[in-house]
């Protein structure tokens, strides 16, 4: 939704929550101001418009401004690469230092650091990868040995009914550690996610050029519950299952 003067364009988000606002707009030369929270001092030869103008963008703390400049700078345009930038971007823990086509990135004491990948096996047990311990989970003898579950379902599409398909559930878990406190497991991030596999393609581009989704993944650390990440793939996919609910007919019935 905007909401336009003179000189101020105001763009708000469905729930009314501000998204952006744009001051002093010409053809070369505009102000955006966005209401995120970091830090940014950062000037691209290269803008993000049509015209190709240099940007400065500020953000210190809260609000980040964009400031596009009525001047342009001749440089070799490399598709395959960002056009060349300079300045400093503290982001996700990190400090990133741009100079020309180049970036360094320093992470902080603080930040996290990836420990082990798990797959649950069909016996209970979990097998890890780790650093120098790499294992293709994805690959024999892993596939064969996983812990996994088969549902049949059926997902609703809008020119072809619906359809008959099988879901292929398996479960991994991952752990990231602080930089320094990795000799321990105090504060450490553990996600354990139900991995998804479609036996046919699934989603809106189903059969177009683009493809649809053959498999997906759902955060379920809060509960170790695989219903959990079912109910959410449902959902966003518009599927439900045969057999839970020929159960729920059953349980209707006896109600009666």
């Amino acid at each position: 939704m905007y909401r336009r003067s003179k000189f101020i364009s105001i763009r708000k988000k469905d729930n009314n929550k501000l998204e952006r606002i744009i001051i002093g707009r010409t053809e070369h030369f505009q102000l955006e101001f966005y209401p995120t929270c970091g830090f940014t001092i950062k000037y691209l030869l290269g803008g993000y418009n049509d015209y190709n103008n240099p940007l400065f963008i500020f953000q210190f703390i809260f609000g980040a401004f964009y400031l596009t400049l009525p001047w342009k700078h001749k440089f070799e345009k490399d598709y395959g690469h960002d056009d060349p930038s300079y300045g400093i971007t503290y982001h996700n823990k990190s400090f990133m230092f741009y100079w020309n086509r180049k970036c360094k990135v320093k992470n902080m004491f603080y930040s996290y650091d990836w420990i082990r990948t798990s797959l649950l096996l069909s016996d209970g047990t979990w097998e890890h990868e780790t650093k120098g311990n790499s294992k293709t989970f994805y690959e024999e003898p892993w596939l064969s040995k996983q812990w996994q579950i088969i549902i049949p379902y059926k997902h609703k599409t809008s020119n072809e009914g619906d359809i008959d398909l099988e879901i292929t559930c398996h479960i991994t878990e991952r752990e990231w550690r602080q930089k320094w406190l990795k000799w321990t497991k105090w504060g450490a991030r553990i996600q354990r996610t139900l991995d998804v596999e479609f036996s046919e393609e699934v989603g809106p581009r189903r059969g177009s050029w683009k493809g649809g989704v053959l498999g997906t993944g759902f955060d379920i650390t809060k509960t170790g519950k695989i219903e959990e990440g079912l109910k959410r793939m449902e959902k966003e996919y518009n599927m439900y299952s045969v057999s839970w609910d020929r159960q729920r007919k059953i349980k209707q019935i006896m109600k009666k």
